[in-house]
């Protein structure tokens, strides 16, 4: 059975899941729930969940479904809604728990609609005015807090374990600072509150005693009334309702608190300090009493509770270590007593406890398994037998490069060009104009394409290689499985912060040191390149050295090789090619040139140095 929307956007969540097409979002997908932790956002869609109602921010527009008994819906008198319905823009971020919502908008204005929990007041339906300069909210049930513009984190609510870490044990009804800077992600579990700050150490406040040194990891009745240092070298935190889950740099993950349902991951412990219990994982989302994790080569791992369902194991059952699931998800995200998945494709999954129809399926059932409540094509649908199985996510259209059409002929058959035979692999693509754009500015994901393509033998542009751990890479987009395929080689590297930055035009110095990492060669022994503006200091010298002892690069003729200045294309297919083994000498340059007379270009001359290295690079000569 199916049935499709009614509601005000014809059925669709306007850009929900475009994934792979020219209107594409800005970063792909990502849901959230009150136990994971709102942000910041890696992508333009989050999703939250609680007891009573699910929100959606697609773009700046927020959507509702589930019930409204307490005007948490904002400006709506509806009863409850099965299906979404969009209720505002301009909104940047929110937040949801029982009975209540939280928005920011794009302004910084944070409005909180339905029941305060430390008053127990309704808020009206334009929702009661918090402050204005928020730019992320994080809810719990009982309590909340925001960041504002300036790193500061701000708690307020109910306080009787010492949640809001504000030195004291009474509840606040106004949102009171607890940092004054540095803050750039919060999650809330039921007593206890995480910060992860710039410098990716961790604070935490509340019912945490098992993090402080002097515990040794035991539980105790002491309460850490004021924010406290708990770890260093963080990457990304998420609160269940009594655990927590700090994910390292490193890819190693780490839990703590109450086991007593498996959520920490540790067998034998009814409570836990902090511990490790897996390393190459990319993400982590903690919902109530179960969590989920995707490893680097996209394998999805599920423990802890499950007797709602929000496993999705389809059975009512708990496992008390990571357990590796045959979900082919790609984000997936814990919320209170469910979970949402993503396909790669761009479908959404939901599992779990449906009362109040919070997983989407309009027929109130629960789900066991996973159950399709959004397609690729963004139509909100469900299905009355849960889906166990994904759908085929078919392949990235963009990954095949297009090989330029030979030139036309002049009418005379005998004089017809005919199309020349690709006989090594093309690793690059014109423009559908016919032309090259050879001054052009390569960006970091174009390069990196390119010398995946001519370098590495072992890649295979039809195998999935799943999703990289960069914030800045959308789902779907042609460059993903390059990056993907690179960072589970160990082939690049991206920022401090965390991106990798694919539509920045890369530099002469960063295409310098991805070619020699890809290549991989020695680059602590080759001499001085002897280039006036690369000095002994320059973090790329040791690359531009190897690579110019290889006969790979060239400096500008002028003693200069200027590595701070962005490698046009035309520059990039000499490395390129270069770096694949192509280094004709003049003779081979003046044969090739006559062997092959009428550019595959428009915009290239035959005369140009970079001709030959361009036959190369489209496949043309070996």
């Amino acid at each position: 059975m199916k049935q499709t929307s009614h509601h005000p956007s014809g059925g669709k969540l306007r850009g929900l899941f475009c994934l792979g097409l020219a209107a594409a979002l800005a970063g792909g997908i990502a849901l959230n729930s009150t136990a994971a932790g709102t942000a910041p956002r890696q992508y333009d869609i989050a999703v939250w969940s609680s007891s009573t109602h699910t929100a959606a921010l697609s773009g700046d527009e927020l959507y509702f479904w589930g019930t409204n008994e307490n005007g948490q819906f904002p400006g709506s008198g509806v009863d409850f809604s099965t299906e979404p319905v969009l209720l505002q823009e301009g909104v940047q971020d929110a937040a949801v728990s029982k009975d209540r919502t939280l928005t920011v908008s794009k302004e910084g204005e944070l409005r909180s609609f339905g029941v305060e929990p430390a008053t127990g007041a309704s808020s009206s339906k334009e929702g009661t005015l918090l402050a204005k300069d928020a730019v992320q909210v994080e809810a719990a049930d009982g309590y909340a807090a925001y960041i504002d513009k300036n790193g500061s984190l701000y708690t307020w609510g109910q306080n009787e374990l010492s949640q809001l870490g504000n030195s004291s044990e009474e509840p606040v009804k106004k949102p009171l600072q607890i940092l004054d800077g540095g803050v750039k992600k919060v999650s809330l579990g039921n007593t206890f509150g995480l910060a992860l700050m710039e410098d990716s150490s961790v604070y935490a406040w509340g019912d945490v005693s098992c993090l402080l040194p002097e515990s040794g990891g035991k539980p105790s009745e002491e309460l850490v009334s004021s924010p406290v240092q708990v770890a260093e070298g963080i990457k990304d935190i998420s609160a269940g309702r009594t655990h927590g889950c700090l994910l390292k740099k490193d890819g190693s993950l780490w839990t703590f608190g109450d086991n007593a349902y498996g959520q920490t991951g540790v067998e034998g412990e009814l409570y836990c300090g902090l511990t490790q219990i897996m390393t190459g994982i990319r993400s982590i989302s903690a919902g109530s009493y179960h969590n989920f994790a995707v490893s680097n080569d996209g394998s999805v791992y599920a423990w802890g509770y499950g007797l709602s369902g929000q496993l999705g194991s389809g059975a009512v059952t708990s496992y008390s270590k990571p357990v590796e699931t045959t979900f082919n998800y790609v984000q997936v995200f814990a919320c209170n007593d469910n979970t949402f998945g993503v396909s790669r494709n761009g479908s959404l999954y939901s599992f779990g406890n449906n009362i109040n129809y919070r997983l989407g399926k309009s027929n109130g059932t629960d789900s066991l398994s996973p159950a399709r409540i959004l397609d690729q094509e963004m139509n909100w649908v469900y299905t009355d037998d849960p889906e166990a199985e994904m759908p085929s996510d078919g392949e990235n259209e963009n990954n095949d490069p297009v090989v330029p059409a030979p030139a036309p002929g002049n009418g005379d058959e005998d004089n017809i060009v005919k199309e020349p035979e690709i006989v090594s692999v093309p690793f690059v693509s014109g423009y559908e104009d016919g032309t090259f754009q050879p001054a052009k500015n390569v960006t970091r994901a174009e390069f990196l394409r390119m010398l995946v393509s001519a370098l590495c033998e072992e890649y295979d542009p039809k195998h999935d290689y799943g999703t990289c751990s960069y914030s800045d890479i959308p789902l779907g987009r042609w460059y993903e499985n390059y990056i993907a395929f690179a960072e589970q080689k160990g082939l690049i590297a991206g920022y401090e912060d965390g991106t990798f930055r694919p539509e920045a035009s890369i530099t002469r110095a960063e295409a310098s040191s991805m070619t020699a990492a890809i290549l991989k060669l020695d680059t602590t022994s080759a001499p001085s390149a002897g280039f006036t503006d690369v000095g002994v200091k320059n973090w790329a010298a040791p690359a531009i050295n190897a690579l110019v002892e290889k006969g790979i690069l060239h400096g500008d003729g002028n003693g200069k090789f200027r590595p701070n200045s962005p490698i046009t294309r035309s520059e990039a297919v000499i490395v390129a090619a270069s770096a694949a083994g192509f280094q004709p000498d003049a003779d081979t340059a003046a044969s090739l040139v006559k062997s092959f007379p009428e550019s595959p270009f428009q915009d290239v001359s035959t005369e140009k140095g970079y001709y030959v290295y361009l036959l190369r690079a489209v496949g043309y000569v070996e």
